[in-house]
């Protein structure tokens, strides 16, 4: 059966929903999907997952504490230096002048 060039417009408009519908199941389908995947992701997003404690900084870098104590020393030196010297100004300032060793030049 011959079918004219109107003919088969008319055919192939008449089919034309068939797999429109078809290709809509479809499409609602992998909606539903990408749907779903994004409330599952959200759900792991909002549950509080479970931590270990944290390690010591000696176990992961054992020169580090090394150094440390090392710094710690130094400062402390550096505070008795500083008062040492502090104490001494006070005992110079406190010591009496005198006046016997100055030399009074007169030219």
């Amino acid at each position: 059966m011959a079918i004219s060039p109107l003919g088969g417009v008319i055919y192939t408009n008449q089919n034309t929903p068939v797999a429109s519908h078809a290709h809509q199941l479809e499409q609602g389908k992998q909606l539903l999907q990408n749907y779903v995947a994004a409330e599952i992701e959200k759900e792991k997003e909002l549950q509080i997952e479970e931590t270990r404690p944290a390690e010591e900084t000696s176990k992961i870098k054992p020169d580090e504490e090394h150094e440390k104590d090392k710094h710690d020393q130094e400062q402390e030196n550096e505070e008795e230096q500083e008062e040492k010297l502090k104490n001494r100004d006070e005992e110079q300032r406190l010591r009496p002048v005198n006046t016997s060793s100055l030399l009074d030049i007169k030219v």
